[in-house]
């Protein structure tokens, strides 16, 4: 099964900072999103030219209804659109699945996970039979 993730920090932010500071965020699909988030070091080198040492995956992950690639890509694709959407979130050039956004706007879309996960599902679908 493919599940649907977003990275989250494997250090505390800074406190008081109210949302202001940009964090990194990855969203992507794996079949294994726990053993993914030990892979992020490498993946932001690949896609970024550099390390980012903050990233895990571990709680923010969604299952998808079965494993064909076609769905998580797509799924992966509309999540993406929904996060750039938010007024903090600015895409990194290298890496389409790489975004900066501040804590709050980050908090929301982990929030928000589930629901685009589930409307991407419906897109999909309806899509299929048309």
């Amino acid at each position: 099964m493919n599940y649907i993730y977003m990275t989250e920090d494997n250090k505390r932010a800074p406190r008081g900072l109210h949302g202001n500071t940009k964090v990194f965020l990855k969203i992507g699909y794996s079949n294994n999103p726990v053993q993914r988030g030990g892979q992020m070091r490498q993946a932001s080198r690949r896609a970024l030219g550099f390390e980012i040492d903050t990233m895990r995956i571990k709680s923010h992950t969604v299952p998808l209804s079965d494993d064909t690639q076609d769905l998580a890509l797509f799924v992966e694709s509309f999540v993406i659109k929904k996060v750039l959407h938010m007024p903090s979130a600015n895409l990194l050039v290298r890496g389409k699945e790489f975004i900066r956004i501040s804590i709050a706007d980050r908090a929301r879309c982990y929030t928000m996970l589930p629901v685009w996960v589930a409307e991407a599902l419906t897109q999909y679908n309806i899509k299929g039979e048309a």
